[in-house]
């Protein structure tokens, strides 16, 4: 049975890197037409449209008990139909909770972003956040492009590494997959707002007598089918999504090696898979009460060639999976490193830094005090 199960794994994994390296060629070579949807991009939009339909068409039943049907016993439960509607819908994030600022803001930052997006052809975003995460992420905010900086993430990366994280953001915006369109995403946000209430009211227990309890066990058994149907259904969504959301991903590949060069772009990626060594060094400086920032560019400064490749080798046992949105970080460093060798679309100088640093300062320290509280009352 071992044997067995080994000889399947090792099979399995064969498919998804044959998989995986078909699709980073065929990213490689720009071969996706973006103005032909595919059958699946097809079948998605459709998926996304019965989430509205039945966000529209809960509305429309509340409202018509509620407005027009001719007995109080109807109206009551017509105008909780309504609420139940309004729930539905996915309302848009609040900038004013995101924190994002304007140009107005940040000159110098967004001086640098239109001078990537020039050189990429791509738009420019209307607003920026920091945020404690280490990541970086791009989405609409109605008509505004919204680009989020992970504070912890920019702080680490060097100067050629935010370069390329620039340009594979904003290639973003010019490459974008499937669930970010205005028409899915609202539906896949919507999605994720029903699964988290249903999970709620299966799993927290009212504190009670054995009348509460069963109460309880009834909740839960009536909630599980909702629960399994909309797991699926958010499943074969994410499933039928994969292939154009990692085909976009290389595509913004390709956009951080023509900003940030070759260096910049690998650079970016050794950054990423250096997420667990930022974390301690936060942990470190949250239990000392030092200066997080200084402990962690202290700490990637002691990086060497060798403990690059370890990482990179460690990448390199990344699981693939068929409904997996990102390629693997191996995946994404074979594509830097097939591609002809280049140097940084965008020249960025030693003062232009320094004003770009100092401009940063204030909204980095205050994503890093955020990230430190949170790290600190862990302990």
């Amino acid at each position: 049975m071992t044997d067995d199960q080994g000889w399947l794994a090792r099979r399995r994994r064969r498919l998804m890197d044959g998989y995986a390296d078909r699709s980073r060629a065929k990213a490689a070579a720009k071969a996706i037409d973006s103005s032909r949807p595919s059958v699946a991009t097809v079948a998605v939009w459709g998926l996304a449209g019965l989430v509205h339909l039945t966000t529209v068409a809960t509305l429309v039943l509340g409202a018509w008990l509620t407005l027009i049907a001719p007995s109080l016993v109807l109206r009551v439960p017509g105008l909780v139909i309504v609420l139940f509607g309004l729930f539905l819908v996915p309302w848009p994030r609040s900038v004013r909770k995101l924190g994002a600022h304007t140009r107005v803001d940040l000159p110098e930052l967004f001086a640098l972003l239109d001078r990537v997006a020039e050189h990429n052809g791509g738009p420019v975003p209307h607003l920026v956040g920091f945020d404690p995460d280490y990541n970086a992420s791009t989405f609409a905010l109605g008509r505004r492009r919204v680009l989020v900086l992970g504070a912890p993430l920019w702080v680490a990366a060097p100067p050629h590494a935010r370069l390329a994280l620039l340009g594979h953001e904003l290639g973003h915006f010019a490459h974008r997959d499937v669930l970010s369109s205005s028409w899915t995403a609202p539906a896949h946000r919507a999605l994720e707002q029903w699964r988290l209430v249903l999970r709620e009211l299966g799993d927290d227990p009212f504190d009670g007598g054995t009348g509460l309890r069963i109460v309880t066990v009834v909740i839960r058994v009536l909630v599980l089918p909702f629960r399994a149907l909309l797991a699926g259904y958010v499943y074969l969504l994410d499933l039928l999504a994969a292939s154009s959301s990692r085909s976009r991903e290389y595509l913004a590949d390709l956009d951080a090696i023509s900003t940030g060069g070759s260096d910049g772009a690998l650079a970016l990626l050794d950054t990423l898979l250096a997420g667990s060594a930022v974390e301690a060094a936060v942990g470190r400086a949250a239990i000392r009460r030092d200066d997080a920032w200084h402990e962690v560019r202290t700490t990637l400064a002691r990086d060497d060639l060798t403990t690059r490749l370890r990482r990179r080798a460690h990448a390199v046992q990344e699981e693939s999976r068929i409904d997996d949105s990102h390629p693997s970080h191996a995946q994404r460093i074979r594509l830097v490193e097939e591609r002809e060798q280049v140097g940084p679309g965008v020249v960025v100088d030693t003062a232009t830094w320094h004003r770009l640093d100092a401009e940063l300062e204030p909204y980095l320290d205050s994503a890093g005090s955020v990230l430190v509280d949170a790290v600190r009352y862990q302990h």
